[in-house]
């Protein structure tokens, strides 16, 4: 049985794991149901540990189940707000402390899992293998549960909290991390959850069956955290080969033209800033925009800033505009962009602009997931987009690639401007 993250699944109070669903939806107990005689995972409390089982007289905990109930947020049952952030693999998750409990160590959940950080973060390799995953629901209402993955325990803060009735009390913080299950296909197989009930097998055997990223953090511990984390953003990005045209192909060679067209000088490779504002009004035309250009900056005081444009948003009465700022850098076409160039660009937007970075070479993978993480209004344009761009327009408007960089570039001087990015707004 396999569960699926952001699987929607039906939890009742009553056990029927003989059903493959209840209502219409997959049932909790038929997908994490284990043999009889072994642990079974509940979720009657937002943290639930299973029964420990004796494997080479050492005790191994299977699993931890944390529930967080969002609907229940801010009642006297649940006075505090646990947040899950998907896209970076971050959870955190408040302790089960409520007003007049004292101490607040020890509550159960709380001495559950600051034991389970301890054990996480060991140096000894033994003591990572036996720790037990944290298996992460979220319950969107009563009687239904969502799976959100498997984690572990980064850092631990007690952090001072108040009740729906004011009352201030004093819980735990636990910030975890969300293992990446992508080469998983995003669902973890509970085979491996219902290997570690098995006393007959020893904690290197269970492991063989773990996630690809449990185990590389049981094999190199918490410097492993950043690499082996959740982490949507590295899903959009591409590697360099990906944002080149492929060789030998036609756009290979429409790329190859137009870098030797501009980068015979560093004041030729200058001008290719009136192609890259032609590009970028076909990168948002296709998506349905509606790009008005602006002006190419003067080489002095630009700022790094290399044209601005407008994109006008609605129609008639209901329209409103952007400003879009441009940057323009002719690579080699094997080359990625500096990055310093792309925080450059960042640095000079203001609130309801966008920026467009065009290149004839690539992004780097850092670059990239910078711009995705930190939510840049920023598009990247790399050199198969540049020479896709010329090679239709050039069809389009029936000239060799040679005619059509000549006539772009008769325009550079007239187009050269000294104004203030937000005059464009009134053109």
């Amino acid at each position: 049985m396999v569960l699926h993250i952001n699987q929607l699944m039906r939890y009742t109070d009553e056990q029927f794991p003989a059903d493959k669903s209840i209502d219409g939806f997959p049932n909790f107990w038929f997908l994490t149901h284990t043999e009889d005689g072994l642990p079974q995972a509940r979720l009657r409390a937002g943290i639930s540990q299973m029964k420990t089982v004796k494997s080479d007289s050492v005790d191994r905990r299977p699993a931890i189940m944390i529930r967080s109930s969002p609907y229940r947020a801010g009642s006297s049952s649940t006075p505090w707000h646990d947040s899950f952030d998907m896209d970076r693999g971050r959870v955190r998750y408040f302790g089960d402390t409520k007003f007049g409990d004292m101490p607040h160590v020890k509550v159960r959940g709380n001495k559950i899992l600051r034991a389970l950080f301890d054990q996480s973060n060991s140096p000894d390799r033994q003591a990572r293998a036996n720790t037990a995953p944290l298996l992460f629901f979220v319950a969107p209402r009563q009687g239904f549960v969502e799976f959100r993955g498997v984690g572990l325990i980064e850092r631990v803060e007690l952090v001072a909290q108040v009740d729906n009735e004011g009352r201030a009390f004093s819980n735990y913080a636990f910030d975890c991390a969300l293992v990446d299950l992508s080469a998983e296909g995003e669902q973890l197989d509970w085979g491996w959850i219902s290997a570690r009930k098995d006393p007959d097998l020893s904690d290197e055997a269970v492991l063989e069956l773990a996630p690809k990223q449990w185990s590389k953090w049981v094999n190199e511990g918490k410097d492993s955290l950043s690499s082996i984390r959740r982490n949507v953003a590295r899903a959009k990005v591409f590697n360099k080969e990906e944002q080149l045209p492929p060789p030998g192909s036609e756009e290979q060679k429409v790329l190859d033209k137009i870098y030797n067209f501009y980068s015979t000088s560093n004041d030729r490779k200058k001008r290719f800033e009136a192609l890259a504002e032609v590009v970028t009004e076909f990168v948002i035309s296709e998506s349905h925009g509606r790009y008005k250009r602006g002006w190419v900056t003067r080489g002095s005081g630009d700022h790094g800033i290399d044209f601005v444009g407008r994109l006008d948003v609605g129609s008639g009465f209901s329209t409103t505009s952007l400003v879009v700022l441009g940057q323009a850098k002719c690579e080699k076409p094997n080359s990625t962009t500096s990055g310093q160039d792309i925080a450059r660009t960042v640095a000079r937007l203001r609130r309801g602009w966008i920026g467009c970075y065009v290149t004839t070479g690539a992004f780097s993978k850092p670059n990239q997931q910078e711009v995705i993480e930190d939510r840049y209004p920023l598009i990247l344009v790399p050199g198969a987009k540049v020479a896709e761009a010329v090679k239709r327009i050039t069809v389009r408007d029936g000239l060799t690639v040679d005619e059509f960089l000549k006539r772009v570039d008769s325009t550079y001087e007239k187009r050269l401007v000294d104004r203030d990015p937000e005059q464009v707004l009134d053109l």
